[in-house]
Formats: C-alpha cells, sequence, structure tokens
C-alpha cells in the first residue's frame, strides 16, 4: 500500500468513528431511554429501567474512551507520528471495542447483583 494509499484509509477509519462516538457520548450521557434498537441491550438491561440506565451509561463512557483513543492512534498515523499499517490500526480498533464490551458486561453483572438483593443501583454508576 503506498503512503497516499495509507493516508487516506486512515483518514477514511477517522471521519467513520465521528458517528460512532456520538452514539457513544448519547449513551454516556444517559440520553438513552430503554428500547429494542439502541444501546447496551441484554435480556438484563431491557427488563428494568434501574439496570438499563447505568449499564448503559457505564458502557457508552467505556466505548467512548475506546474510540477516542483510537481516534487519536488514526490521527497521530495521519500527521505521520506513528507509522502503523492499516491492519494494525484496525487490529487496535477491535481489541479497544472488545475491551470496552468485556468491561461493560463485567459491570453489568454488578449492577444487575445489586438490583437483585433490592440495594438502589447507581444512578450513573461511579461508586
Amino acid at each position: 500500500m503506498t503512503p497516499k494509499e495509507s493516508f487516506v484509509v486512515h483518514l477514511i477509519l477517522l471521519v467513520s468513528l465521528v458517528p460512532v462516538v456520538a452514539l457513544s457520548a448519547i449513551m454516556a450521557f444517559g440520553r438513552v431511554k430503554r428500547n429494542v434498537y439502541f444501546g447496551f441491550r441484554t435480556p438484563a438491561t431491557l427488563s428494568d429501567d434501574r439496570i438499563w440506565d447505568p449499564a448503559n451509561r457505564y458502557a457508552g463512557r467505556a466505548l467512548l474512551w475506546a474510540l477516542l483513543a483510537h481516534a487519536l492512534i488514526v490521527l497521530l498515523n495521519l500527521v505521520g507520528m506513528l507509522h502503523f499499517h492499516v491492519l494494525v490500526t484496525i487490529g487496535l480498533l477491535l481489541s479497544s471495542v472488545l475491551a470496552a464490551v468485556g468491561m461493560s458486561m463485567l459491570r453489568l453483572r454488578r449492577i444487575v447483583r445489586l438490583a437483585q438483593s433490592g440495594k438502589a443501583t447507581p444512578r450513573d454508576d461511579r461508586e
């Protein structure tokens, strides 16, 4: 792949992150009501607003941080400070998103335990 082709692909990667970052921010700020179309949807989150809200806030923040870190990597590639191959860049994106999903699943388990025990689940899940 020529440097010009690599630049174009990295630019496309960066631009394609914008809507995903925006959607993650919407989740992180708790602007998503329980639904079957958008959000951190599992049987547990869809069953109760006390689980949906903190789980989606946490998942949105985790995904937002992963995407912003990836955007920084792509941006550094574009300006020439890093020289990652496009496949390495895409692999980093996939691994960071998988890490965010894994962290969200672990946090969801904690939120479900709190809800089942009758304890109040944290509003923004920062405790």
